[in-house]
């Protein structure tokens, strides 16, 4: 009888545990520094005037993400990052670089010259990035060492690596990860709707995720989601490799699955996993007479750690 009593008692306390409502939120503290190691794992898949193209990039990087102020609900953080590599496939043709490498390559030391290099985040304890600033220091010194580019060559990487590492990109790929945070309080298996719009090199993009809150262990909370994605407003033509192009009519599929420190609201692990297919448009161009446009199919997957 008293291990029935027993048991029963354990069962009670931890169904009134599970069904106790919390609320989700970023709990930093001053001066801390938290640490997220990304991957962008990135497949384009078009076909250009009958020819099929695969092109597959993948980013690696890693930040620090320093509290410096903390006002009210919101957090600025003095982020570097602290390591980067690419790696780019075109066919059989695979291009890598790392801000290790020391073989003089210049995207090599294009990256090395982005270490250490702080910008600022400004975010609520809700996920929500307010404002992304300072991102130029990225790319103030990258020339330093290579006197040997054009002005042509320069601007040409200086390009490539703000559409990766600029202002809209770093807050869309940041707001996709803390995005999680849900506004009132929750239990176990409740769910929560959220949107976001992205607008980063040419595409535009509004998401709205479906998540609950799946798992809770003795250190994380565990969230699932899922997400359909639809063409934002037409945010124009972009300048690409010398051509001014945009994407259009974009729609696709989202998952994500979340986990988050109890105590912190850190992410302790994410994996997103998007698929989008819709059209790219070429401008009319002395290049291009007429105009290009082809079917385009976009397959990545984003994952951080904290570790």
């Amino acid at each position: 009888m008293k291990n029935i009593f027993t048991s029963l008692l354990l069962l009670v306390s931890t169904t009134f545990c599970y069904s106790q409502k919390t609320k989700l939120k970023l709990d930093l503290k001053m001066d801390s520094v938290y640490v997220l190691n990304n991957t962008v794992d990135m497949t384009i898949d078009q076909e250009i005037n009958g020819t099929n193209q695969i092109v597959s990039t993948k980013i690696s990087a890693q930040t620090i993400h320093k509290v410096v102020a903390i006002n009210d609900t919101l957090y600025t953080l003095e982020v570097k990052y602290t390591d980067m590599r690419m790696n780019m496939k075109i066919g059989d043709k695979e291009i890598k670089y790392s801000s290790t490498d020391k073989d003089g390559n210049p995207f090599a030391i294009v990256l090395a010259a982005m270490l250490n290099k702080p910008f600022t985040i400004i975010m609520s304890n809700t996920g929500r990035i307010i404002d992304v600033k300072n991102t130029d220091n990225l790319f103030s010194t990258m020339f330093d060492l290579q006197a040997q580019l054009t002005e042509a060559q320069k601007a040409s990487i200086k390009s490539q690596m703000q559409k990766s590492f600029g202002e809209k990109t770093i807050k869309g790929n940041f707001q996709e990860e803390f995005v999680v945070f849900p506004e009132k309080k929750i239990s176990l298996h409740d769910s929560w709707l959220t949107a976001i719009a992205m607008e980063t090199s040419g595409v535009s993009i509004n998401t709205q995720i479906t998540y609950s809150l799946e798992d809770i262990t003795p250190n994380e909370y565990v969230i699932n989601g899922s997400a359909k994605i639809v063409s934002g407003k037409d945010s124009g033509y972009k300048v690409s490799n010398g051509l001014e192009m945009r994407f259009i009519n974009m729609a696709g599929t989202m998952t994500a699955k979340v986990k988050i420190d109890k105590h912190t609201g850190w992410i302790t692990e994410s994996t997103i996993t998007k698929h989008l297919s819709g059209t790219a448009d070429i401008k009319d161009s002395p290049q291009i007479p007429g105009g290009l446009s082809y079917p385009i199919t976009i397959d990545a997957t984003l994952k951080a750690t904290d570790k």
